[in-house]
């Protein structure tokens, strides 16, 4: 039965146009008229009504394999259920932590073909293959994330929902999610099925399938489903693709050596080119120009080879790429919202950038990270050479090949001998015109170093395009500059500024901390090394000015005396701020820098957006929502301990697992109880009546066979199959005994087994062996064989069993089943003992000084608050609480939280 589709959704006057259809009977009339049989549409996987393409596009489905096989796979990723948590930008970790804590995560985001660099990493354990203290999720309890087997292979990955699929390359040692699928396949195949999956072809099979032409998710169980043209795939076209993906896939990474957040960038743009600022910015323009133009032409062949692979003649590419769908392409890009579409927080930032004037805010943003020792000025000034080109499926590096680093690959702490500028190994700097470590001095040093004769030309142009007004570029960087930077570090949904902007209210003072260099200490040092004396400073000029202007009194000088009097409060409040805050914080990065700057809100009056959303998460910690931080066990102890004890999660976030929990007999984890009621446990679990019947049994048979034995032993001809005609040998290993006894019928008798009546068929030795299954599991067997395999004579096999029974021999594993009350008793108070058994865990708990016995839970929990007691912090911490809302007010903060 044949079925008419009217398609009309070109025309203007759609009326008039589905009156013309209906009237003309013709079989197709201008690509508006269809009739076929709708059962063709099972062809295709999910049936959609794609009554608008031929049978030819359809039959792909059923004449070509599909894309999951011969190796190939694709698969969906792990939910992390706590972004917040897991979830970090690259920049914002430690380097020294990677990859040991973090791994490179295939989050989604945007959609770039061919390269994508992937900006966030995931907390991530590889000995379990899984995230620290994941527990699953409401509902499906389990510590296995998904696909964890697949994780850290190379493959490629693309974004759930984009206009157009867009594979790119996941390098090796990444973890991917839920939203950023991968597809694994044999290393030398990679390549290729990125070219092929890139294609115009395979972007219209896959939409056709899906039934959307704008914004369509690209839901993995489709694309296992799709053709792919293996058996005109010649190695010579493999080849070709491979290379054509590998070229495109160059030109795509060469543009992000200037993306700072990137793993690939060198220097920035300006610093790729020559001439003015100006002349600099049209010239990396025109490389921009030109690779386009080189990618297009790279996409266009790889094109017309996958049209030609898959068959699809012009009239077909019309149908699948210019037809498809059943909405227009603006009512489809309409329903989509920024998210949907995969866009990260901060990738607008590129057609900014792409001006000279977001071209030289990134010059200066690398000249300051120069300043800080985070980048290399080798690189600038010809000393060191930039990197090649490395391989596309290589792991991810800690360091982009811009950054300052030793011979380990990790960041330098101090200037390497003979580097051209030095730089503050404390990571501080200062916008305080003649101090040593002045900001916009050290940026002015870089410059020189970088441009030499041209520096000054050089330092006004940057000034014409970012700051033309009265202050210049220290104005830029005092007002502006954190803006760019943390727009700049906002990625995928994370804010991770490593610059800090500490300031006063009135803007006219800020002191800049790296994030990557801060320690416990740090305010401290700004405290006793930076703001203290500064303050000191601008009162005694304070205290000239009011001596000048009580001899000349004048409006200007009551004015000048005025604002000096504003700049010494505010350095006062700042100052107090500082003295308040440092006994109280402690910088821990792998929580994130929104939570490790969270109480110094106070002091990010500058830009009021970020103030408010440090101020948010400060609350947040004061309100229990991020107990996992190790800022909230560092300032809450008294809270969070507790909850360890409770929730095995929190536990391992804390390294408290060892202490609150153990994984039961069942293999499953139990929070601990009282040392009596895990004895009585123990105790339960362990005893086995079956293997003290099998001992008994052990026993009687070596009396009467230790006489006959091999020089090998009674147990071992037992194990090894010379006793097959006994009943303990059926008892212990039945497979073994029912088939040997059914090739040789006469063992039967020696068993106590009559011979089937119908003949020892399958049919009978399958009854047989569901009668007589194995009295012992292979680990049962095991600790018989550790007690048995000893060669001895009669007399020492009596001493050997008598030994057992008196505890002589409680180091054998077998005694722990027979004896468990004895075992456990000794296992108590000797831990190498209880080691030998599998049960220190229970009962022992390893800290730096050694092995020391756990003690009740509720002790425990008053051993780790005291190792975690600090009582300077606490009343640090509830004068901060107790303090005024802002540095100034009048209005008072109480937020004070009990335990």
């Amino acid at each position: 039965m044949r079925t008419v589709f009217l398609r009309v959704l070109e025309a203007e006057d759609k009326r008039g146009a589905l009156l013309q259809v209906i009237n003309n009977h013709s079989s197709t009339l201008g690509g508006q008229r269809f009739e076929l049989n709708p059962t063709c549409f099972s062809a295709v996987p999910r049936s959609p009504f794609s009554y608008w393409v031929s049978d030819r596009l359809r039959n792909l489905f059923t004449n070509l394999p599909p894309f999951e096989s011969d190796g190939r796979i694709a698969r969906k990723g792990l939910t992390t259920s706590n972004d917040m948590r897991y979830v970090r930008a690259w920049w914002e970790v430690a380097p020294r932590a990677y990859p040991e804590r973090w791994a490179t995560y295939a989050k989604g985001g945007s959609a770039r073909t061919f390269f994508m660099d992937p900006v966030c990493v995931v907390r991530w354990d590889w000995s379990q293959r899984t995230l620290p203290g994941y527990l699953g999720r409401a509902g499906r309890e389990t510590s296995t994330v998904e696909c964890a087997d697949l994780m850290g292979n190379p493959g490629l990955t693309w974004p759930l929902r984009a206009a157009k699929f867009s594979p790119s390359v996941l390098p090796s040692g990444s973890v991917f999610s839920a939203r950023g699928y991968v597809i694994q396949a044999p290393s030398e195949d990679l390549m290729w099925i990125l070219a092929l999956t890139a294609s115009t072809s395979f972007d219209s099979l896959f939409k056709m399938c899906l039934g959307r032409r704008g914004h369509p998710e690209f839901v993995v169980g489709v694309l296992q489903r799709l053709p792919l043209p293996i058996p005109s795939l010649s190695p010579a076209i493999r080849a070709r693709l491979s290379a054509l993906a590998e070229a495109a896939w160059s030109l795509s990474r060469a543009l992000d050596t200037r993306v700072e957040t990137s793993h690939a960038f060198v220097l920035p743009a300006l610093l790729q080119c020559h001439g003015s600022l100006a002349q600099r910015a049209s010239a990396w323009e025109a490389r921009v120009r030109a690779t386009e133009v080189e990618s297009a032409s790279i996409v266009e062949e790889i094109d017309a080879h996958c049209f030609k692979l898959f068959g699809i003649c012009d009239e077909d590419r019309h149908a699948v790429i210019e037809d498809l769908g059943g909405a227009s392409e603006a009512q489809d890009e309409a329903e989509e919202t920024e998210e949907e579409a995969g866009t990260d927080v901060g990738d607008e930032e590129d057609t900014e950038t792409a001006a000279p004037t977001g071209l030289t805010a990134e010059l200066v943003s690398w000249a300051i990270g120069v300043a800080f020792g985070r980048f290399d000025l080798s690189l600038a000034n010809g000393a060191r050479l930039p990197p090649g080109m490395p391989k596309p499926f290589g792991s991810l590096p800690a360091c982009s090949p811009a950054m300052l680093t030793g011979d380990d690959g990790l960041p330098c702490r101090r200037a390497p001998i003979g580097y051209p500028i030095d730089f503050p190994e404390r990571g501080i700097l200062v916008d305080d015109p003649g101090h040593a470590h002045d900001l916009t001095a050290a940026v002015q040093t870089v410059f020189r170093e970088v441009f030499g004769r041209e520096a000054e030309a050089r330092w006004e142009e940057a000034t014409k395009m970012l700051a033309p007004g009265a202050r210049g570029l220290r104005g830029w960087l005092m007002d502006v500059f954190f803006e760019h930077h943390l727009k700049r570090y906002s990625r995928s949904g994370r804010r991770a500024p490593i610059y800090w902007q500490l300031s006063i209210p009135s803007g006219q003072y800020s002191v800049w901390l790296y994030a990557h260099r801060v320690t416990r200490d740090s305010l401290f040092e700004l405290q006793t090394d930076v703001v203290a004396p500064k303050l000191a400073h601008e009162e005694n000029r304070l205290a000239d000015l009011r001596a000048g202007a009580a001899a000349h009194l004048s409006a200007a000088k009551r004015r000048e005396v005025e604002a000096q009097e504003r700049l010494v409060e505010d350095l006062r409040v700042m100052l107090e701020e500082v003295r308040r805050v440092a006994p109280l914080w402690s910088p821990f990065l792998d929580d994130g820098v929104v939570l490790t700057m969270a109480p110094l809100w106070r002091l990010a009056p500058q830009h009021r957006a970020w103030q408010r959303e440090l101020k948010s998460r400060w609350d947040d910690l004061i309100d229990e929502k991020y107990e996992w931080a190790q800022m909230a066990m560092h300032l809450w102890p008294e809270r969070v301990v507790p909850k360890c004890a409770m929730d095995r999660s929190l536990a391992i976030a804390h390294e408290l697992e060892d202490a609150f929990w153990v994984e039961g007999l069942d293999r499953r984890w139990r929070q601990r109880g009282a040392i009596d009621s895990t004895m009585r446990y123990l105790e339960d679990g362990l005893l086995s009546e079956s293997l003290r019947a099998t001992v008994i049994d052990l026993k009687r048979f070596a009396q009467q066979h230790i006489e006959q034995q091999s020089e090998a032993g009674w147990w071992v001809d037992l194990k090894s199959g010379r006793h097959d005609d006994t009943p303990l040998a059926l008892a212990l290993w039945p497979d073994r005994v029912l088939r040997r006894a059914r090739a040789q019928p006469s063992l039967l008798g020696g068993l106590g087994l009559p011979l089937p009546a119908r003949g020892f068929d399958d049919r009978a030795l399958a009854a047989l062996l569901k009668r007589y299954r194995p009295r012992h599991s292979e680990a049962d067997l095991e600790v018989l064989d550790a007690f048995c395999a000893t060669v001895g004579n009669a007399a020492a096999w009596e001493t050997r069993w008598a030994d057992l029974d008196i505890g002589r021999l409680d180091e054998q594993p077998l005694a722990r089943f027979l004896y468990p009350r004895r075992v456990l008793a000794r296992a108590l108070t000797d831990h190498a003992f209880a080691a030998g058994h599998d049960l220190a865990r229970w009962f022992w708990l390893n800290t730096p000084a050694g092995p020391r016995r756990l003690r009740e839970p509720e002790e425990e929990v008053k051993i780790a608050l005291a190792e975690r007691d600090r009582p300077a912090m606490k009343a640090a911490l509830k004068a901060f609480l107790e303090s005024p809302v802002a540095p100034g007010s009048a209005r008072r903060e109480r937020r004070v939280r009990s335990a």
